[in-house]
């Protein structure tokens, strides 16, 4: 009866430690992903893009301050999500760890954000704008 309990208790804990490491090893690579993609921006991020996203960065610069909306999905093709003050493309530059951000406001961009989940952050932030509009 003892040996049998003990063995119970002793498979108990294996299957908590296991747990455990997991949680841990898990939290581990969410940290470094973390780290790695607020960590790597501006120049630092241009330096790790691949080829599809330096291609897909050129389309980025080609959004100013003054590009309308419908302007941009013309120049981006049509978002993955659309609500009036934000534009999201999931899979921007070709990776499923990839989400591009145009924030709107009064249907001009005031500011761009491109993260790459473990890679990079690349943002143009077109600040506080006036324009007249037609």
């Amino acid at each position: 009866m003892i040996g049998n309990d003990l063995s119970l208790n002793q498979g108990k804990i294996v299957i908590i430690l296991v747990v455990v490491l997991i949680l841990l090893s898990a939290a581990g690579v969410s940290l470094y992903l973390g780290y790695t993609t607020v960590t790597t921006s501006g120049d630092a991020a241009i330096a790790v893009m691949t080829g599809e996203e330096l291609e897909a960065l050129e389309l980025i610069n080609r959004i100013k301050a003054t590009t309308s909306k419908d302007e941009a999905n013309d120049i981006l093709g049509e978002p993955s999500e659309d609500v009036y003050v934000v534009s999201k493309w999931n899979g921007f530059g070709g990776s499923s760890l990839s989400q591009m951000r145009i924030y709107f406001d009064s249907g001009y961009p005031r500011k761009i954000r491109w993260i790459k989940l473990g890679n990079f952050i690349y943002e143009i932030d077109f600040g506080e704008i006036t324009i007249e509009r037609k």
